[in-house]
């Protein structure tokens, strides 16, 4: 990617880092939970802070300093040497650790998704319908505040910077309290709240008002992420881990890869941002309705909280 003379090559380095870091997530997420199984949700929100910690930092680095004073090429190359450290590093780590071997009879997929799907549709259909709004929102969120709020290009830059970083003590904080706190009740006081913080962006105007609400939903977004894979990787058993995360993992991610192709068709074809953006919060509001009348009956998989 980072040698590439053409954009196709460009397109295709890019596929190859999207495939990694999803493989790398994937992987990581039920080591962590094994490696610490007495405070997954703790360990889970470290992983996630310095991610997002991460997520946060790297715009600013890129817009600031490197493209400044140097070519578009310049994050990938430090990206590249970066990676390659890290690599080195994690593989010198793990020969010298004594790794668990909690997963070692995990190694059918399919099957573990059978025995476990009401575990993993419960995390596809919360996670994968709210990724879905939330992908198709904050892809389209500078322009949305450009042509609505009348902020500047750089405030609604900056605003998005926001979001992101509020992700930072979301991940620290929700890992923490989905150790102490029932799993499902938890996430679904956390998909309320990005509800009404989506419907409230539509609605606020004043610029400060819009930092405000814009801070509260990055927080609440970001919150669902900890509390959902607490959920299934303290739920699921060891012989199951692995590959039932795995199922649910590449399962929402497609659910939650229409959201920006399914904004942007229906701004193409006439409709207001507000209106699509205040659609999906009802749609996401409905949802959290029947989600909590099935908890109220008693009919959605509790895991082991």
């Amino acid at each position: 990617m980072t040698l590439a003379p053409t954009i196709e090559l460009v397109m295709v380095g890019a596929l190859f880092v999207g495939l990694a870091s999803g493989v790398y997530f994937v992987a990581a997420s039920p080591l962590v939970s094994e490696l610490f199984p007495d405070r997954v949700g703790r360990v889970i929100g470290i992983h996630g802070t310095a991610s997002q910690l991460a997520a946060a930092v790297a715009p600013l680095l890129v817009v600031r300093v490197l493209l400044v004073r140097y070519t578009w090429r310049a994050p990938f190359y430090l990206l590249s040497a970066a990676a390659a450290v890290v690599t080195v590093v994690l593989y010198v780590t793990a020969e010298r650790a004594d790794l668990p071997d909690a997963a070692g009879a995990d190694r059918d997929l399919l099957g573990s998704v059978r025995r476990q799907y009401r575990i993993v549709a419960l995390g596809v259909v919360t996670v994968g319908i709210t990724g879905l709004v939330w992908n198709g929102f904050f892809n389209f969120y500078p322009k949305y505040l450009i042509e609505t709020k009348g902020v500047t290009k750089r405030t609604a830059n900056l605003l998005l910077t926001v979001v992101f970083a509020a992700g930072v003590p979301a991940f620290w904080y929700t890992g923490r309290l989905a150790d102490r706190f029932r799993h499902v009740p938890l996430m679904l006081a956390i998909l309320g709240s990005f509800v009404v913080t989506l419907f409230a962006i539509t609605v606020v105007n004043a610029t400060l008002a819009v930092a405000a609400v814009s801070l509260c939903l990055g927080y609440a977004i970001h919150s669902l992420f900890p509390a959902i894979d607490t959920f299934l990787l303290d739920s699921l058993p060891d012989s199951d881990r692995g590959s039932a995360y795995a199922g649910y993992s590449a399962s929402m991610m497609l659910v939650q890869a229409l959201g920006s192709v399914v904004v942007g068709t229906l701004r193409g074809t006439g409709f207001a941002y507000d209106t699509i953006f205040r659609t999906g919060a009802a749609g996401l509001g409905v949802l959290a309705v029947c989600l909590v009348a099935l908890q109220w009956a008693g009919r959605l998989p509790q895991g082991a909280s």
